[in-house]
């Protein structure tokens, strides 16, 4: 019971949340999105240390990472249409240089367009 309330007691103290936001909220084969996240809720001495996100051969091609104080841009090229599933992310939560904490992300799902909407691959007539 000690035990459970202390688990309540920090979790209230503790509410690190990861907000994720991704951009332009309409994307198509080849184009370029931007994926931020940013760490709320953390100390004035707790910093973040954002992964590396790694490219997956033909589904997308990370382009840029640009970091901050606590927040992270990845900017991403999608090759394949439909949705397109991120792995969760493992954001470190540090003090003086040490790991105290981990906080992972749900999977990111980017639902991407393609320019090409019949399936028969036929070529539709000019008008």
């Amino acid at each position: 019971m000690r035990l459970l309330l202390a688990f309540i007691i920090l979790s209230k103290i503790y509410s690190a949340n990861i907000v994720i936001n991704v951009k332009p909220d309409t994307i198509y084969v080849g184009g370029v999105g931007i994926i931020s996240i940013s760490v709320e809720g953390l100390g004035i001495n707790e910093i973040p240390s954002f992964p590396v996100l790694e490219s997956r051969d033909g589904i997308y091609t990370v382009k840029d990472r640009l970091l901050q104080n606590r927040f992270a841009e990845y900017t991403l090229q999608f090759w394949d249409s439909g949705i397109i599933q991120i792995y969760p992310l493992s954001i470190d939560i540090n003090i003086n240089k040490k790991n105290i904490s981990q906080i992972i992300s749900d999977s990111i799902e980017v639902f991407i367009y393609s320019n090409i909407s019949n399936h028969d691959n036929s070529i539709k007539d000019i008008k």
